[in-house]
């Protein structure tokens, strides 16, 4: 299957379950069991079918217009590392479906637990396979959200509310700051990548970074940094007595 089509069926998939899942009786807990455990086991099969074309350093990509305007694409990207916790997060997914059907009473409202478990897993892999650092914070925020309607999921128990709130506020407090402050501090060394997307929003560089490969059957690659400002003067200067000092 084309990384186009692969990708976001595979980031689609629990959600779609996970508005399914609202649509079943409430007292369907082996229906919503084996609906919430199908779903994880078609997320993990897609999953796995792509260990080929990641499994020797390849990436897949997909990527379809999302803000035109200002350059920005919903992208998602498949690399070996992702791979792995793609595989890892409908795996335990799956899992989960299976222990909740007998931990579960008959008597819980079944339909919104698993509706929530498939969106967290849904956020998870948005999580995994985002191309951007707006997707990165969003699918985090999303997880947060639903982790918070799981764990507050026996809303009627006041520890079920206070973990939940405590969960929202720690993964959501940590989502705003994951690294989005630092790119905005004056000491911040920042690499962002295709500039030509967003030449006209940046300031200047102040070191201009350029990896090339060297000649045919020479391993590794030849990195050339040249500063541009003061600023990356001074950062080089600081970089090359650290290098000298390790030595």
């Amino acid at each position: 299957m084309p990384a186009d089509a692969l990708l976001p069926l595979l980031l689609a998939l629990p959600y779609a379950g996970s508005l399914l899942a609202l649509a079943f009786p409430a007292n369907a807990r082996n229906a919503e069991a084996w609906l919430a455990g199908a779903i994880a086991l078609g997320a993990l099969l897609l999953a796995a079918s792509a260990s080929g074309d990641v499994g020797g350093g390849g990436v897949l990509r997909a990527s379809f217009d999302w803000l035109p305007a200002q350059g920005v694409a919903f992208a998602l990207r498949l690399d070996g590392f992702a791979w792995l916790f793609a595989v890892l997060v409908t795996g335990i997914g799956l899992l989960v479906a299976v222990y909740a059907r007998y931990y579960m009473s008959p008597k819980d409202p079944v339909p919104r637990f698993f509706s929530f478990l498939l969106a967290f897993m849904g956020s998870m892999l948005g999580v995994v396979l985002s191309g951007n650092l707006i997707q990165l914070v969003f699918f985090w925020e999303l997880t947060s959200l639903f982790s918070f309607l799981l764990i507050g999921y026996w809303h009627h128990n006041a520890a079920a509310r206070d973990g939940a709130r405590m969960a929202l506020v720690v993964t959501s407090a940590g989502g705003l700051d994951a690294g989005v402050a630092d790119c905005f501090r004056d000491d911040a060394a920042c690499l962002v990548e295709w500039p030509e997307r967003v030449a006209a929003r940046l300031p200047p560089a102040d070191v201009a970074v350029t990896l090339s490969h060297p000649a045919p059957g020479v391993t590794g690659r030849h990195l050339d940094a040249v500063a541009t400002t003061g600023a990356g003067e001074r950062c080089l200067i600081a970089l090359a007595r650290g290098m000298e000092d390790a030595r």
